[in-house]
């Protein structure tokens, strides 16, 4: 594989919505579908936001014996911006690589070259702007 290890975070989110499984939960089963081996994989599985995903998972790769110094971030285009910050802003000591993938909302695709010509994909475009904001570090 490309990795030695697999950070999944989140507890909320649409699937968490409609099932009651965790976010985290279902990336874990995801990769392991996929043929990533579970003991590679470690979850953080209590965050509500991009904030405490990487609040909450500092204790969870220490108590794992990991010091990362480099990383890829892998999140859906319109919400990378907020990830990269919040790393940034957390973890200043580790090189991050943003690895951003297009997702769909309500049958139509949002990508990272022409959001601005799709109004659900503006939409998320300007709610993470307005979730940027509520952040304290960031700001």
């Amino acid at each position: 594989g490309w990795f030695d290890r697999v950070l999944v975070t989140g507890k909320t989110g649409v699937s968490y919505d409609e099932t009651g499984v965790p976010l985290a939960h279902s990336m874990r089963a995801g990769l392991t579908s996929s043929g990533v081996d579970r003991r590679r994989i470690l979850v953080q599985d209590r965050s509500t936001n991009t904030f405490d995903d990487v609040r909450l998972s500092a204790p969870l790769l220490a108590d794992a014996g990991l010091r990362p110094t480099s990383m890829c971030v892998v999140a859906k285009s319109h919400h990378m911006g907020r990830c990269l910050r919040v790393l940034e802003t957390e973890w200043p000591e580790v090189s991050t690589t943003a690895a951003p993938y297009d997702h769909e909302y309500g049958g139509v695709r949002g990508m990272a070259d022409d959001w601005v010509g799709s109004e659900p994909a503006a939409r998320r475009v300007w709610a993470e702007y307005l979730k940027i904001t509520t952040y304290p570090d960031l700001q």
